[in-house]
């Protein structure tokens, strides 16, 4: 069953049409153990399509279907609606300001991770 855990895996790969296992392995917050059995669980049940490469038989590139679309688009209108519900009554001043906030958080996390996975 689908759920939360493939969600970025998924957003990479609709984001980055063509990018392969390796250069999924590159990125913070996907654990490189994980990742093959993502991928596993994302082909059989027609959320990605993997394509060989002509010049490296053992490179596939990934490559999400309608299907994956579909679940992506879903899932950013759930995270707005939340936002909106969690948000409410704030000024636009202070939405921003969360927001500029939670992107240096988040930069920062990342940072630390990319730091810890060398």
């Amino acid at each position: 069953k689908m759920n939360f855990s493939y969600v970025p895996y998924l957003i990479e790969i609709i984001e980055t049409p063509g990018i392969t296992q390796d250069k999924l392995r590159d990125m913070p917050l996907l654990h490189p153990s994980n990742i093959s059995r993502a991928l596993r669980f994302l082909e059989k049940n027609e959320y990605i399509t993997r394509v060989q490469l002509d010049t490296d038989k053992r490179t596939r590139c990934l490559y999400p279907t309608e299907k994956a679309k579909n679940v992506a688009t879903a899932a950013e209108k759930g995270m707005i609606r939340w936002s909106e519900i969690v948000m409410a009554g704030l000024s636009d001043r202070k939405k921003l300001a969360f927001y500029e906030t939670l992107k240096t958080i988040a930069a920062n996390a990342e940072e630390y991770i990319r730091k810890q996975m060398k």
